[in-house]
């Protein structure tokens, strides 16, 4: 499944969103919501629920114990586990930029380094929330059940199932703290400059824009610190 989520993703994604397009309904907005939902689905599968799976499973085979032992840092161990979903994650970002730009006919982004900011820092927070779910998972099977939660939570915040307009006002109040809800903000200022009530902002206005999102992906990959210093378990239970 993991294989199967890494390697489909890139291209499954832009070609779901092609029958949107052909029907008129991925301009201005909504092909900014598009693209943010096009990173939002590849992180969780790739990075979030791997490194949950990545995680847990070397718990509880004790590799994560037996490395700890040893003279190699903590914080190293588990930036080793992480390397490779991050590798791959990034590399299959700028993969579904192009598809995605070439199957819907997007423009280049408006301000690229704030798109490459947005996308690390995604990352961060995907990791912390991976490392945060490993402390009530179990083994890797239970997996499939403990990151559900917080994949539907993730997709419904980034407007992939149901518009955020059609929610209550308290509702999209709280989904707006939610990363994926961050990085659909971001993605949109960064590539087509399209500001979260509509407006069309430059290069330097997406910026002034951004604090808000960045600040919230910043907030999640420093409680995913914190969860890994106070909670994180590197043995199974006994």
């Amino acid at each position: 499944m993991q294989l199967f989520t890494a390697l489909a993703l890139p291209l499954g994604v832009p070609l779901l969103m092609l029958p949107l397009k052909n029907e008129g309904l991925l301009e201005g907005a909504g092909a900014a919501a598009a693209t943010g939902t096009m990173m939002v689905f590849l992180l969780l599968f790739v990075v979030y629920y791997n490194l949950t799976c990545s995680y847990v499973a070397r718990r509880e085979e004790l590799v994560l114990e037996r490395l700890r032992a040893g003279t190699v840092p903590q914080p190293l161990v588990l930036a080793s586990t992480a390397a490779p979903a991050v590798v791959l994650a990034l590399v299959q970002t700028a993969l579904m930029c192009a598809i995605g730009a070439l199957v819907l006919d997007l423009p280049a982004p408006v301000n690229a380094p704030l798109l490459v900011v947005a996308v690390v820092l995604a990352v961060g927070a995907f990791i912390g929330l991976a490392l945060i779910t490993t402390t009530f998972t179990k083994n890797v099977e239970a997996a499939q059940i403990t990151t559900l939660p917080i994949v539907s939570v993730c997709i419904l915040a980034s407007g992939a199932a149901i518009p955020l307009d059609f929610l209550p006002q308290f509702v999209q109040g709280l989904l707006s703290v939610v990363p994926s809800a961050a990085l659909v903000e971001l993605t949109s200022l960064a590539w087509l400059g399209i500001t979260d009530d509509g407006a069309r902002v430059d290069a330097f206005g997406a910026i002034t824009e951004a604090w808000l999102p960045a600040l919230v992906l910043a907030a999640w990959c420093w409680i995913g610190v914190n969860a890994v210093e106070k909670r994180f378990r590197w043995s199974p239970r006994g």
